[in-house]
């Protein structure tokens, strides 16, 4: 499960090293909630090791919905004053995009642009910074290869355990963590989830609405408690049902009555005969026979052909059901 963290940089300021040094440092800060959610924030410190080491910042902040913040600040230090006006919007779920830009006047004045795009593989992003009469530009992709069961996933950056969804082939079925839409399963029916609870049970799952009509699946959410830094394979077996919808008649063309019982005889499987003659039988054959009991007790068989149709839930029918001849 390597991490990849790959960028390009561009211009920037000289960077140097300061040794370490002994300080003696008092801070104060003090937080206000104001009306709605926005707080407003002051703090001050001084350094008794030096002469003029002191500042103060105060600001407000102004959250913007779930995602976006709008930060206003300003301070001194040094005898020297500076003001900064930030916008940010967090990335969260795949296919949110955000990013921050913010400005700041002082000695040295700076601006910041970065846009942030949280793709199915990797988080991207890319932006500006200027400051000291220099521009920096930066681009970096940060995310996960993961190989779990004979397979190569890329992801976000996976910073506990992860989950690999198996739905035996089925493609674009949603995939659920914790109630939550994660993803779809891609072409050969897997999704990797990540950022999963290790050594805690984790509630995976996947959307039975998306399950193709002529497909059975069985169960439709799992509990999984994968070990730290690992993942597990969770499997869904969606499968072809073979089944089919069937139109049953009696032979003067009236429905089946409602509330009949009707078998397939090759399997020994039982449905029941619902409004209009309609019953709907799974493991169907090419050459099929039924065996009708109606709610009066009489008999009848029926006898019809099927071939599947990919994705599709064919309705056969009218199919009428003769009497049983008796000896």
């Amino acid at each position: 499960m390597p991490a990849f963290d790959a960028g390009v940089g561009g211009l920037s300021a000289p960077g140097y090293l300061v040794p370490a040094q002994h300080v003696q440092l008092i801070t104060a800060s003090y937080t206000k909630p104001l009306f709605g959610n926005i707080v407003a924030y002051a703090t001050g410190y001084c350094d008794f090791t030096r002469s003029r080491s002191a500042g103060a910042l105060i600001g407000i902040a102004i959250p913007l919905g779930g995602r976006s913040s709008v930060n206003i600040s300003g301070g001194a230090a040094y005898r020297q004053g500076y003001a900064t006006v930030q916008a940010a919007r967090s990335v969260v779920n795949i296919g949110d995009v955000g990013g921050q830009v913010s400005a700041t006047t002082g000695s040295p004045a700076r601006r910041l642009a970065e846009l942030d795009y949280k793709s199915p593989w990797a988080l991207l992003s890319a932006g500006a910074d200027h400051s000291f009469g220099q521009t920096a530009y930066r681009a970096t992709a940060q995310g996960a290869l993961s190989f779990v069961d004979g397979g190569l996933f890329a992801s976000n950056t996976i910073n506990d355990s992860f989950a690999v969804v198996d739905t035996n082939g089925a493609r674009g079925i949603h995939v659920l963590d914790e109630n939550r839409p994660v993803g779809t399963t891609d072409a050969s029916g897997r999704l990797l989830v990540p950022d999963l609870r290790s050594y805690d049970v984790n509630r995976i799952g996947i959307d039975p609405r998306d399950v193709p009509p002529d497909a059975d699946v069985g169960q439709t959410t799992r509990l999984v408690r994968p070990q730290d830094r690992s993942g597990v394979v969770v499997r869904f077996r969606v499968r072809p049902s073979h089944g089919a919808l069937l139109r049953l008649v009696i032979p003067g063309g009236g429905p089946i009555p409602l509330g009949s019982a009707a078998t397939l005889l090759a399997t020994g499987t039982t449905v029941p005969v619902g409004y209009d003659g309609e019953a709907f039988v799974q493991n169907l054959g090419a050459r099929n026979r039924l065996s009708v009991v109606e709610p009066n007790g009489r008999t009848c068989t029926v006898a019809f052909a099927y071939r599947p149709q990919p994705r599709v839930l064919p309705t056969i029918g009218p199919l009428p059901c003769r009497a049983q001849a008796t000896r």
